[in-house]
């Protein structure tokens, strides 16, 4: 191969790894502080494909556009804001149903709710709506939601119990 050949490749290559240069790209550390979450769960979402990074022998690096992407998406997960949501396990803690009779009041719309992302939330007035008027009003004998009132002795216990979730909820971060 003569000189011109050699070095024509040289620059067909440069050209062709430019883009993979680490200089623009933000290191997983970095991603993690700006979504404020740890670098654990920055590696999950890449490995789950919700997060594109590009690998430099056995370090990830995130280019900013797929960073931004992946928080639009993000966005897109989470309900509104302006309003007060809950999920699936606070309405097991509110009304002290079991996880699957949960999921049977939501299939069976007894308890309404909104899905964002695979998560089902559920909005704060349908979810007084069901403790105060729906669940102590049920005379079957097998909701657990009924026993859970008896044993409390009132509605007015099951509010207290969705105001303090309310409170706890608010003083935990958000992820």
């Amino acid at each position: 191969m003569d000189g011109k050949g050699s070095a024509a490749q040289v620059a067909a290559d440069l050209r062709r790894t430019e883009f993979l240069r680490p200089e623009g790209l933000l290191p997983v550390a970095a991603v993690a502080k700006r979504l404020g979450v740890s670098a654990a769960t920055v590696h999950d979402a890449i490995n789950a494909g919700k997060l594109r990074s590009v690998l430099f022998g056995s370090v990830r690096r995130v280019r900013p556009e797929d960073l931004e992407a992946y928080e639009r998406w993000l966005s897109a997960c989470r309900p509104p804001a302006g309003e007060d949501w809950f999920t699936v396990a606070d309405l097991i803690r509110a009304s002290g149903c079991s996880r699957a009779h949960a999921y049977r009041l939501l299939e069976r719309g007894a308890v309404p709710f909104a899905g964002f992302g695979g998560t089902r939330y559920i909005r704060r007035r349908d979810l007084e709506h069901f403790l105060h008027e729906i669940a102590p009003c049920r005379t079957d004998g097998v909701s657990r939601v009924q026993v859970s009132f008896s044993r409390a002795g009132s509605a007015s216990s099951a509010s207290a119990r969705l105001v303090a979730l309310s409170r706890s909820r608010r003083a935990a971060p958000r992820r």
